[in-house]
C-alpha cells in the first residue's frame, strides 16, 4: 500500500492534506477521490454554496502528481 494525499485546489485556494490514505492502486484512489468528490459536493449544494472549480490534486508519499479529479466530473460521472 501508498499513502496518497487529495490536496484541494478551488480557483487560487489551495488546501493541503496532510493525513493522506494508505491506498493499493491507482483504481483506489480513482474510488476514493470520486466518492469524496461527491461528499463534498453535497454538502456545498446543501448549504447553497457554488462548487466554482474545485478540484482534487493527488500526489503519492514522494509528491508526485499522480491524478487531478474536478469535482463536476465526479458528480457527471
Amino acid at each position: 500500500m501508498a499513502k496518497y494525499y487529495f490536496h484541494i485546489r478551488a480557483g487560487d485556494e489551495f488546501v493541503e492534506d496532510d493525513e493522506g490514505i494508505d491506498l493499493p492502486n491507482l483504481a483506489a484512489v480513482h474510488e476514493e477521490a470520486v466518492n469524496s468528490a461527491r461528499e463534498l459536493v453535497a454538502g456545498l449544494v446543501h448549504r447553497g454554496e457554488r462548487i466554482r472549480s474545485m478540484q482534487f490534486e493527488i500526489v503519492d508519499e514522494n509528491g508526485d502528481l499522480v491524478a487531478v479529479l474536478p469535482f463536476r466530473s465526479a458528480v457527471l460521472d
